[in-house]
Parts: C-alpha cells; structure tokens; sequence
C-alpha cells in the first residue's frame, strides 16, 4: 500500500509540479531508477507535457513575450527621445529601426495568440459530449455522488453553453 501511495505523490510531483526525477527519489527515498521506471510504466511524461504544452500555458507564455517586448519597446522609445535631445540623428534612426523590429515582432506574436485562440476553442457540442461521459462515468462508478453533483452538472453546463454557445 505504501508503494501505492508513494506512486500517488511521485506523480502527482513529476506531472503537476514538473520536479526531476532526482528531487522526486530524494523526497521519497526511493531510488531515482523506481522514480524512473514510474515514469515509463505510467506514461508520465506525455501527460507532463501535455500540460505544458495545453493552449492556456502557451497562450500565457506568448503573453508574457509580448509584455517584454512591451518593457523593451517602451525604454527604446524613451531612448529614442535622448538621442533626439542630444542631436544624435543615428542613434535616433537606429533606435527608430529597433522600435519598429520590436512592432513588429509584437504583431507577429499577437497574430499567433489569435490563430490559437481560433484552433484551440472548443466547440460546445464536444464540450457537452465529454461532460456527459463523465457524468455517466461518475455515476456508474458512484451512483451518491453523481446525484450529489446534479446541481452542479446543471449550472456547470449552463455557465459552458454561455461561454462558447
């Protein structure tokens, strides 16, 4: 039973928490190997990655690149303000180059957010076809606790048809 449970924070460490293998044996006090052979016998590793890789993590990462080249944006902009007060009409074009790179490259991103947002938006028909499985799945496996959440499938459902209805 303690394997089990040790199996439970393994994973729960390797795909949640993304630690390493080695940081997972030394929590645990198992060897790295057994953390190892976890790994591969429970395809840890492709559902790791398949949360970082979901479209809400790379949508943020993009975000996060935008908002830098912002920061960076920004301060070529007040650069941009010195060399003309200094009269340095080169550093003043070099710098107008650069802020325009910059656009640019923020353009390039946001058009990558928006066709990830087009690919990655789930219909509302597929959405209701896996909460139903669920659902059903649920209460073949636990009948009380399927009808404990009655009230939450319907709002649940409604609040979804909302949103992408």
């Amino acid at each position: 039973m303690a394997k089990k449970k040790e199996q439970e924070v393994a994973k729960k460490l390797y795909v949640e928490l993304y630690k390493t293998q080695k940081e997972i044996a030394e929590d645990l006090g198992v060897t790295e190997k057994t953390v190892g052979d976890w790994v591969k016998k429970f395809n840890w590793k492709q559902e790791r990655d398949a949360r970082l890789n979901n479209s809400t993590n790379r949508a943020e990462n993009i975000k996060k690149v935008i908002a830098g080249l912002t920061d960076s944006a920004l301060d070529v902009l007040e650069q941009i303000k010195v060399a003309e007060f200094n009269g340095d009409k080169e550093e003043a074009l070099r710098l107008k180059k650069e802020s325009t790179r910059i656009a640019q490259e923020v353009g390039m991103f946001q058009k990558s957010l928006e066709k990830m947002d087009k690919e990655f938006k789930i219909s509302l028909s597929t959405y209701l076809e896996v909460m139903e499985d669920i659902f059903q799945a649920l209460q073949n496996y636990d009948k009380q606790a399927y009808l404990a959440t009655l009230d939450f499938q319907k709002t649940h459902l409604q609040s979804i048809a909302q949103k992408l209805g």
